[in-house]
Order: structure tokens, then C-alpha cells, then sequence
């Protein structure tokens, strides 16, 4: 249709120009003409020469020909806009037959249309192509397929993503029932004595780094006097790294002891013994401790001092030596106790006890 439409708008230009040409030419001729009469007439009449006929035929034929010109634009132009609302009117029917066959496919959209919009479907002319109802149904089983597939893939995506759950689930609840009888078995394996005849079997142990003897006393369940007595040590001797301890097992643990007991009473009645001869030099002899912090012939310093240790609160006691005046602070029944105030003196900054010892003195 557009075809035959530009065909025939050329066919009229072609026809106009052709025309144009022709009313052109006859003008032409008509005025080649009457040259010969105006001539003949100027010949004749030779002062006065006309020549305002020319002119004003050049300028009618200037008029008729700008005013074919308006009408062959304005022609021109009416077939354009006659040509675009065509095309547009086309396009409009083409978009419609489009959404019509859309939702003749899919059924859920054709039940929401509304009466307006079918009435005014009715009243819409039909499109130059239209939609074949076999491309339809094509189109609509297509769709169908699509539509089950892509459901289809959706359930067997779940039941995947439900079995991988599932199948974590267990793997991880097997972890945890292996991981708790592993720590109850490890559980047991440490509560278990190490009085065990596993453990006394092996009878030595290589000392190695944080160990001490009652760990191992502990870990072997062997009193650490035993460990002290089987391997030559003192209770607080410090285990060199890589050394072995010999484990004395539990029939030598017993055999000592016995042995041991007979000669407890015997050391009971030496202590006793000891206590008694200590008792009875004590009330022959008696001692006290003091704290000497000085001991100097000059008289003054020796009462300045005095008067410093006095001033901080402490017992200041003096006496004559040979080597000049002794000056001593507390008195004390005991070592630990005259011991304890040279501690006090050493951290009291009232009081300069570099020099300070515990001397021993007869009451």
C-alpha cells in the first residue's frame, strides 16, 4: 500500500513537471513570435517602443509558476501526513494484534481484562497482518512448557538443597557422637588410676619440660617421698630436663614403709631426748635477739641515731663494747621474730638500716 502510494505521488510530480516544462515552452514560442510583429511595429513606429507587455507576461508566468510551486509543496506535504497516519495508524493496529495474541496466550491475563477494554478492542479495524491461530496456539503451548520446566527445575532444586541438609545434619550429628565418645573415652583414660600395672611396668620416666615431682607423684600415684627416696633427691630439688626418674612400684612403696615403722618409735624418743637437753640448756643459759644497726665511739651521732630510730616508732636500746657504743633495735625470744624487724627496718625509708644484723644476746 505505502508502495503504490510513493509510486503514485511520483507519477504526479513527474506529470507536473512535465507540465511546467511544456506551458514554459509554449511561452516561449508564442513570445518568439510576436518579436517579428513588435519589430515591424518599433520599424513603424520607431520613437515610441513598447515593451511593458514582456514584462508583465515574465511576471504572470513568474506568479503562476511560484503559485504551482505553493500547490505542488502543499500537495506534497498532505501525502506525507496522509503517508504518516497510515503508517502510524498500522503501527497502533500492529502493537494491539500483538497484546491480543499475548493474552490469548497466557490465560491469566485474559481474565483481568476489563469491559471497557474489550469493547473498545471490537471497535478497533482489523490490522493489514494478523496473527495466524496456529502461531497462537504455538506460542501459548510453548509458553505451557516453559512455565512446567522451569517449576519442574524449581521442585528438584528444593529436593536437592532438603537431601544436602539432611545428609549435613547426619554427617555433622556422627561428628559430634564420635567427638563425645572420643572425650569420654579420653575422660576415662585420665580419671583411670595411674597406680595401673601399665604404668608400674614402665618403672622410669624421662623428665621433660613443666614437669615436677608432684606432678609426677599425681600422674604415676606414687607419694613424692617415695620418688625422693628411690631416686637420691631432696624434696626441693629441681628436675633437670632429660633426666630419668626411676617409679618405684607399689611393692616397694609397701616394703618401706614397713621398714620405716619399726624405727619410728626410736626417733620419736631421740626427738624427745633433744627436746629435753634443749629445755635443760635453756634454763641454765637464757638468750634474746636484738636487731644491731650501729655501733660507733662517737657519742653524738650514736644519740642522734637514737633519737631518728625513736622518732619512727622503734625500741631503742644501747650498751658499751669495747669498739665504743652498741645500738640496738626490739628484743626479740626468737630468731624469726628478731629477723621480722630487721625485714621492717630494711623497708622503712624513715631509717638508714643498710648495716643492720641480729645479734645475740645472753638475758
Amino acid at each position: 500500500m505505502i508502495a503504490k502510494q510513493v509510486i503514485l505521488g511520483l507519477v504526479l510530480l513527474f506529470g507536473g513537471a512535465v507540465t511546467i516544462f511544456a506551458v514554459v515552452q509554449n511561452g516561449k514560442s508564442s513570445k518568439s513570435d510576436d518579436v517579428p510583429e513588435q519589430v515591424v511595429t518599433i520599424t513603424q513606429v520607431p520613437a515610441k517602443p513598447v515593451a511593458v507587455p514582456l514584462t508583465a507576461d515574465v511576471e504572470t508566468e513568474e506568479k503562476i509558476l511560484s503559485q504551482k510551486q505553493k500547490q505542488r509543496e502543499l500537495y506534497n506535504q498532505q501525502l506525507a501526513k496522509e503517508a504518516d497516519a497510515l503508517l502510524s495508524e498500522q503501527e497502533h493496529a500492529r502493537m494491539l494484534a500483538l497484546d491480543k495474541a499475548k493474552q490469548e496466550a497466557n490465560p491469566t491475563t485474559q481474565s483481568q481484562i476489563s469491559a471497557d477494554n474489550a469493547s473498545k478492542s471490537e471497535m478497533i479495524a482489523m490490522p493489514a497482518v494478523q496473527t495466524r491461530p496456529e502461531a497462537v496456539e504455538a506460542a501459548r503451548v510453548t509458553e505451557q512448557k516453559r512455565v512446567a520446566e522451569q517449576k519442574a527445575a524449581q521442585e528438584r532444586q528444593l529436593a536437592e538443597q532438603k537431601s544436602n541438609e539432611v545428609a549435613n545434619k547426619e554427617t555433622n550429628q556422627t561428628k559430634q557422637d564420635k567427638q563425645a565418645e572420643k572425650i569420654t573415652t579420653q575422660a576415662k583414660t585420665e580419671s583411670k588410676p595411674a597406680t595401673s600395672n601399665d604404668v608400674m611396668k614402665k618403672g622410669k620416666h624421662t623428665v621433660a619440660k613443666g614437669d615436677t615431682l608432684i606432678g609426677l607423684s599425681r600422674t604415676y600415684g606414687v607419694p613424692v617421698s617415695a620418688l625422693v627416696a628411690a631416686n637420691n633427691m631432696n624434696r626441693h630439688d629441681a628436675l633437670v630436663l632429660g633426666r630419668t626418674i626411676v617409679i618405684p612400684s607399689a611393692s616397694s612403696i609397701a616394703k618401706s614403709e614397713r621398714s620405716a615403722k619399726p624405727a619410728q618409735p626410736a626417733t620419736e624418743s631421740t626427738a624427745s631426748k633433744t627436746k629435753s637437753d634443749n629445755k635443760a640448756n635453756n634454763t641454765a643459759v637464757a638468750y634474746n635477739y636484738s636487731v644491731q644497726v650501729a655501733i660507733s665511739p662517737d657519742k653524738a651521732k650514736v644519740d642522734e641515731m637514737v633519737k631518728k630510730y625513736r622518732a619512727a616508732g622503734y625500741q631503742v636500746s644501747t650498751s658499751q663494747t669495747s669498739r665504743g657504743i652498741r645500738v640496738l633495735i626490739g628484743s626479740a625470744d626468737s630468731y624469726d621474730e628478731a629477723n621480722a624487724i630487721r625485714q621492717k627496718l630494711a623497708k622503712d625509708s624513715r631509717v638508714d638500716a643498710s648495716e643492720a644484723w641480729i645479734k645475740k644476746l645472753e638475758k
